[in-house]
């Protein structure tokens, strides 16, 4: 008789929850991830169900600053002191008069007044620039307390270059392009998000959508050759909820 194959035991590990309060912070990761659809916004008072437009999605990860992620494995063994991290999906629309993106753009250098389709714009105003992040915590479907961002402020110019260093690696994926950073960058980025790349609904434009993790080879061209130019087309942006790798 036929046995029942034993299922792989759960390697998920539990982080411990960070203490609310304000945290000085250093943007560690921007990753994009291609156009994707979102849920309809429902009215809380009438219900009334509202559809959005498919948004470009970029994710960012904010390192807080002399702040270690401590918890346990599954088998309730400490967990090495990782530094810890919140993070937060933005839609992206270079048209955008007001968004969420925007905003944050304007708290890092307030002379920017619109966005650019140019994902390595995004880049250079975004990746390691200091924040204020203020973090709370929930309580989420399945009964475990959780860390979100609640707001995200900015720090004077003047107090900047107190702001220590990140300890993470800095991470920029661009999804348009293949290149030799754009490879390790794959590498380095969540399995979600690269399970994200091949739901995008231009996955057929992101030439590593569905790739094996592999080393970039010697042989990868060194300059972008993005599938399409820009991300102009992209509709409004608005914030999105919080999705943490951990």
């Amino acid at each position: 008789m036929s046995m029942i194959p034993e299922l792989s035991v759960s390697r998920k590990s539990n982080y411990d929850v960070i203490p609310d309060g304000e945290y000085e912070a250093r943007i560690v990761r921007v990753v994009g991830l291609g156009v994707h659809n979102r849920d309809p916004w429902i009215d809380p008072k009438t219900k009334a169900v509202t559809p959005k437009n498919p948004a470009f999605r970029m994710d960012l990860a904010f390192e807080l600053i002399g702040v270690d992620a401590t918890g346990t494995d599954n088998e309730g063994k400490p967990l090495d002191p990782r530094p810890a991290c919140q993070f937060k999906s933005l839609d992206v629309n270079p048209r955008a008069k007001n968004s969420g993106i925007l905003n944050l753009i304007k708290m890092i250098d307030p002379s920017v007044q619109a966005l650019k389709g140019d994902l390595g714009w995004f880049k250079d105003m975004l990746l390691g620039q200091p924040v204020n992040i203020l973090v709370n915590s929930y309580v989420n479907k399945a009964g475990e307390k959780k860390n979100s961002i609640k707001s995200i402020t900015p720090i004077p110019t003047k107090y900047r270059d107190a702001v220590g260093a990140p300890r993470s690696e800095l991470i920029f994926f661009e999804p348009y392009a293949e290149t030799d950073a754009n490879l390790a960058a794959y590498q380095a980025i969540f399995p979600f998000q690269r399970n994200l790349l091949t739901q995008a609904n231009d996955a057929k434009n992101i030439p590593l959508a569905g790739r094996e993790v592999t080393k970039a080879s010697d042989t990868e061209q060194k300059d972008a050759t993005p599938s399409i130019p820009t991300i102009n087309e992209e509709p409004q942006s608005t914030f999105e909820e919080d999705d943490s790798p951990f």
